[in-house]
């Protein structure tokens, strides 16, 4: 039994595909972003990295309700558009918030 809850802790399952992911929840990586964080699985994907302790950004060109009040509940930061410059000001604004 503990060897599976190992597994299933570094195990990410999605539409059937189980994919090992060891490297994301015990390495330095402490911010993601996510381009189409307006879709249903994207938003809740995002909300769960928030929970485990990840800075979170997102964009996207529109992000309607009820993912806005959700998205603006959790303080996730969202940018308009799918501009690569996104990523920079994403990654400064994530800088600042981990060394506050």
């Amino acid at each position: 039994m503990a060897q599976r809850d190992q597994f299933a802790q570094e195990t990410l399952c999605t539409g059937g595909l189980a994919v090992k992911f060891p490297a994301m929840f015990s390495s330095e990586i402490k911010s993601v972003h996510f381009t189409g964080i307006g879709g249903t699985a994207m938003a809740a994907a995002a909300a769960a990295m928030l929970d485990k302790g990840f800075a979170v950004t997102g964009s996207d060109q529109n992000v309607y309700e009820p993912i806005a009040s959700v998205l603006a509940a959790k303080k996730i930061l969202v940018m308009n558009g799918y501009d690569e410059r996104n990523l920079a000001l994403a990654g400064e604004i994530l800088e600042r918030k981990l060394k506050s």
